[in-house]
């Protein structure tokens, strides 16, 4: 993660109501790692993980996951990234699919107001 996306990270970790106000933050970059019972042709399983920039919590227990990209391109390959984390999470947790937001942003055009992603990174 770049510099400035870890402090627009930590920014909307600290004041988590900017995206909306029923969330509570379980963690930032939440580490999470799955094996499955699918293998490789080499024969050895199936290892994924990775680290989720903010993992939340809703007032109804669903899993909020928030990748913070800081551009339109690759907040669209971030896509297959937040996929990946709802399929742990409903492997690692026991969680249904209904039952996880994902929230594939960039933070340049779609979740900050005109002039605060600036204020942010200045901060």
């Amino acid at each position: 993660m770049g510099h400035s996306e870890a402090r627009i990270r930590d920014y909307l970790a600290n004041n988590i109501n900017f995206i909306s106000d029923d969330l509570t933050v379980i963690g930032k970059e939440y580490k999470i790692a799955i094996t499955t019972d699918k293998k490789w042709k080499s024969g050895q399983k199936v290892n994924i993980r990775g680290f989720i920039d903010i993992l939340a919590q809703d007032s109804d227990g669903n899993y909020v996951i928030i990748e913070i990209k800081r551009s339109e391109k690759t907040a669209r390959e971030a896509i297959d990234e937040v996929l990946k984390y709802a399929y742990m999470l409903e492997a690692e947790f026991g969680v249904r699919e209904s039952e996880i937001r994902c929230h594939p942003e960039s933070c340049v055009t779609r979740i900050f107001p005109k002039g605060s992603r600036e204020q942010i990174l200045q901060a």
